[in-house]
């Protein structure tokens, strides 16, 4: 009986304790808690909220920031034509606007296969997000990457035009909002009454045909603009950063097939490019201190590898280059080229042998060009015959001595044992005074052309370390070398924005 008065007792209390406390709902959270929600969905999937009732219904519509592309608003359905599928994703963005009553908008991404033929509704959504005060606007009008899009305009010339991006419906005012812009696969032809957007901060080009002096007028009108990107504008020869543009700190340069010279302004920090050889010029004292270079050309010069930054009025602090296959060339004469550098990185792939021309020799002579140094990355693969060193290839040839004051730091990856190869680490270890650590490690850091021989890749390892053991240590006066394979093999890798 005690025990049954005691088990009432306990219901009662929890009766009481749970009715002191409300079951809390997802539709109590704070609107911008539920709009942070809702912006993790799928848009098809937060419009669907709407139904669930009177007080959901127009949730969705605060969310602040609209992703319009496959993934996000259109069905898993089988299509008749490309155009179906086009008319249906315009049928559903109109939709999907209508709805919002024109509720502020701070991202807008449109991305979708879409030309010139549907520049009326595009048009529309630009003005909603004018209206809306977007601070962040992106139109990628094609499904593919711009170099794809490149190729199949060359074979099929009567494809339809690009969008023309609608540079009229912005005024002086409304352009004021605009704080990033993105802009793919579309045409700019700039109004000779172009104002600007005078608080844009980022810009980048994809695959957007636009002329050497638009896009110099553009970048002109965006006074405190810091991040310029341009990648396969396929109609640009030469890239000018006007004089008042100069806040600009980023500039992003990638596959422009034409492109062949590139003035830079004297404010820029940091210089991104992927590409074919092209001329980087300066004509003040420039601040900027990192540049990552890849070179698509087959073949490079150790010459032309750094000479158009070259100088100490322009010289980074830090630079990332990956090339193919180095020219017999000796840099520069003078005894100082880049003496503000600091931090040099290589990527070199070489597919000939050094009687053919590329001798990884040559990059001793950095020594001389860059007295300031003070760390090195040499990642090499090499696809050339293989052939270790020994005695009976003849005695190790030497570059002019050059003590080097500053270098502290070297790790070199891809050594398989050739003889340039234990040149270039013995010049290094004899010169440098006060190096503290030189890592060479057999094993590939960077990405091969191919895996066709990766079955021989142990031996290859195992006959670099075997050389490097044997004729290094005789040149190592600072105990500085590790010669290793134990090591988690070394990731490399090369961003690009």
């Amino acid at each position: 009986m005690a025990d049954k008065r005691r088990k009432t007792a306990e219901a009662l209390h929890g009766a009481i304790t749970n009715s002191k406390r409300p079951r809390l709902q997802l539709s109590d959270l704070p609107m911008d808690v539920l709009c942070s929600v809702l912006s993790q969905l799928p848009m098809e999937e937060a419009v669907k909220t709407s139904i669930l009732s009177c007080q959901w219904k127009y949730i969705w519509c605060h969310q602040t920031s609209l992703n319009f592309n496959c993934k996000t608003i259109m069905p898993r359905v089988a299509w008749s034509t490309r155009e179906a599928v086009r008319q249906e994703f315009i049928k559903r963005v109109n939709a999907v606007l209508r709805q919002r009553n024109g509720a502020g908008v701070e991202k807008m991404n449109i991305r979708f296969d879409l030309d010139d033929r549907h520049a009326a509704d595009v048009d529309r959504w630009v003005n909603l997000a004018i209206a809306s005060k977007t601070k962040v606007l992106t139109l990628e009008l094609w499904l593919d990457s711009p170099a794809i899009v490149y190729r199949l305009r060359v074979s099929d010339p009567e494809r339809m035009e690009p969008y023309n991006f609608p540079f009229q419906l912005f005024d002086e005012c409304n352009g004021s909002h605009l704080r990033s812009l993105h802009l793919s696969t579309v045409s700019l032809k700039l109004p000779t009454n172009f104002k600007g957007f005078l608080n844009l901060k980022k810009l980048y080009l994809s695959g957007v045909s636009i002329t050497d002096e638009d896009l110099g007028h553009f970048v002109s009108k965006c006074s405190v603009l810091e991040f310029l990107g341009v990648l396969f504008c396929t109609m640009l020869e030469t890239l000018t950063i006007p004089h008042s543009a100069n806040q600009l700190k980023h500039l992003q340069i990638r596959c422009c097939p034409l492109l062949h010279k590139v003035r830079l302004n004297y404010s820029l920090k940091m210089l991104v490019y992927k590409g074919p050889v092209t001329y980087f010029v300066s004509d003040r004292t420039s601040s900027l201190t990192d540049a990552c270079i890849n070179l698509l050309d087959v073949r490079t010069s150790l010459k032309h590898l750094f000479a158009e930054l070259s100088g100490s009025t322009s010289c980074p602090k830090s630079v990332a280059t990956k090339c193919r296959d180095l020219e017999r060339s000796i840099p520069p004469r003078s005894s100082t080229c880049f003496l503000g550098l600091r931090h040099v990185k290589l990527e070199v792939t070489i597919l000939v042998s050094s009687e053919s021309g590329t001798d990884v020799l040559d990059l001793g002579h950095l020594l001389k060009a860059a007295p300031s140094m003070e760390k090195l990355e040499l990642h090499m693969w090499m696809r050339r015959k293989h052939k270790p060193y020994c005695r009976d290839d003849g005695d190790l040839r030497i570059l002019p001595a050059h003590p080097h004051s500053h270098l502290k730091l070297v790790h070199i990856t891809g050594f398989y044992g050739h003889k340039d190869q234990l040149e270039l680490a013995d010049h290094i270890l004899r010169n440098c005074v006060v190096l503290e650590e030189m890592k060479v490690d057999p094993r590939v850091a960077i990405e091969k052309l191919s895996t066709s021989e990766d079955e021989y890749e142990e031996s290859r390892n195992l006959d670099g370390l075997r050389v490097a053991s044997e004729f290094l240590h005789d040149a190592d006066r600072h105990g500085a070398l590790t010669v290793s394979l134990s090591l988690p093999r070394p990731k490399v890798t090369m961003i690009w924005i």
